[in-house]
């Protein structure tokens, strides 16, 4: 087989043998809202509720034990971790429009349990969803936004069948609905599922359709690889025919019946931060390629930096994952300080009057010696931050009785929330004193509060960091 051609700019268009793209439109800036440290995010629904992983440590202390992950669901400004049965952990595969989730529960990838995870008021409580008869084990891999839940059970080996679950009707045999047995890989809002080879509409058997042959000098699709939207559009990774079988982003685009390479960048197998978020109904997509986040506007827009649209006032920041999306907003793992933290990324208009600002965030920090263990980290030693905030307005002058709330965090799992008001000089001081060993202190503003006026996050400087060191 021919080499494959490698993609050109002519006239603003990515070429691709015979396909053409079209370039990219004006993208918002965005601005950091921040969730946690030392976490990752998976999924996110419009009610702003987020599925993924948090690391924390048993001791309290990295530098004496290794950490734990626990899954866990981001709502109300709460942090709610999945259970499971002893000896088994918690997978989960999507988060529902009603703040649901549904995965496995797992001894360590050797049985399954089809799961879901519901909230009652306090805390999420596991349901177990059983397997079809005549197989012993199950696994749930996507929910609708009427509730619908798709997977597959099997016996290990022997056989497979593919279901769909409702609280009405429980776990249903997709082939007693004349539907195929192919393992579903995950499904759309609105009932669009998705196979390693088929796709089709939940109820609708006649709609089951093969996945589209990939281009020239490709392979694939596979269904772990792609998500599908209402329409049957496809936003995934197809790989390259080569020995060394790099995996390059691509668009279906159902209605055209054409494929369109959104990025010249790959990813080899080896890779370990890539991955594509969501298609959504304007054909959008999420993506990571090579540990940078990226966003592929629809219906044809070409994959965009996160990073580049990040707002100026997050110096030296960029966005090393983008999970998944809802309308304009992202949920993300941003580089802050020295360190990645889930965050949302929302969209930031520039003020021009009323404004307030912070214009200048300065730090120091001491690392704080124990006196009967120089250098070392022992519970004596400390860091001691100290950050100075500068608010001014629209116009450079200073805005006194001003509240800033920002938060401390550090290369591991502190964060730790700060507030004051500005004096009449326009600036407020946060002071920080923690263990010591704990790599570089960030400071992040959150939040700047005026009576009539708007807080500016396209300018200024709304984080920094500092690495604590012994005075000299």
């Amino acid at each position: 087989m021919p080499a494959r051609p490698a993609p050109t700019l002519s006239s603003g268009l990515l070429i691709l043998g015979s396909l053409v793209l079209s370039p990219l439109t004006h993208a918002q800036t965005l601005a950091i809202e921040f969730i946690d440290t030392a976490a990752s995010g998976q999924a996110m629904n419009g009610a702003g509720q987020v599925l993924g992983t948090r690391q924390v440590w048993p001791c309290g202390n990295p530098a004496n034990c290794a950490p734990v992950f626990e899954t866990s669901v981001w709502r109300a400004g709460q942090r709610l971790v999945l259970g499971a049965p002893v000896g088994r952990i918690a997978d989960p595969h999507a988060l529902g429009a009603d703040g649901s989730v549904v995965g496995t529960v797992t001894d360590f990838n050797v049985n399954f349990a089809a799961s879901r995870w519901v909230f009652d008021g306090t805390s999420y409580q596991r349901q177990d969803l059983g397997a079809l008869p005549g197989t012993t084990q199950s696994v749930a891999t996507g929910i609708d936004d009427s509730g619908r839940v798709v997977g597959w059970s099997i016996t290990p080996f022997i056989s497979q069948k593919a279901f769909v679950w409702t609280s009405t009707g429980g776990l249903v045999d997709l082939a007693t609905l004349g539907g195929p047995s192919d393992p579903p890989r995950g499904i759309s809002p609105g009932g669009r599922v998705i196979t390693n080879t088929l796709h089709y509409t939940l109820d609708q058997p006649a709609s089951t359709t093969a996945l589209p042959a990939p281009p020239p000098g490709f392979r694939g699709p596979n269904g772990w690889e792609f998500r599908i939207n209402d329409q049957g559009d496809l936003g995934g990774f197809l790989g390259d025919t080569t020995g060394s079988a790099p995996r390059y982003l691509f668009r279906w685009r159902a209605g055209l019946g054409q494929w369109q390479q959104l990025s010249p960048l790959s990813n080899s197998t080896s890779t370990s931060n890539w991955g594509v978020g969501r298609i959504d109904a304007a054909g959008g997509i999420s993506a990571t390629v090579r540990g940078a986040g990226l966003f592929a506007a629809g219906p044809d827009g070409l994959a965009d930096s996160l990073s580049a649209r990040l707002s100026v006032a997050y110096p030296d920041s960029s966005v090393l994952r983008a999970a998944d999306h809802v309308g304009d907003s992202f949920l993300a793992q941003v580089g802050i300080g020295r360190a990645a933290r889930l965050v949302r990324l929302v969209p930031a208009a520039a003020c021009t009057s009323g404004c307030a600002k912070v214009q200048t965030l300065t730090m120091v920090g001491r690392f704080i010696n124990d006196p009967n263990a120089p250098g070392s980290c022992t519970p004596k030693a400390k860091n001691k931050v100290s950050a100075t905030l500068s608010v001014v307005d629209e116009n450079g002058a200073a805005l006194p009785n001003v509240r800033v709330q920002a938060r401390y965090l550090d290369d591991y799992d502190l964060s730790t929330a700060v507030s004051g008001r500005t004096d009449a000089a326009g600036q407020v001081v946060f002071k920080h004193a923690g263990p010591a060993c704990r790599g570089a202190i960030t400071l992040l503003v959150e939040s700047v509060k005026a009576s009539g006026r708007r807080f500016d996050r396209t300018q200024g400087t709304l984080s920094g960091y500092v690495i604590p060191l012994p005075a000299q």
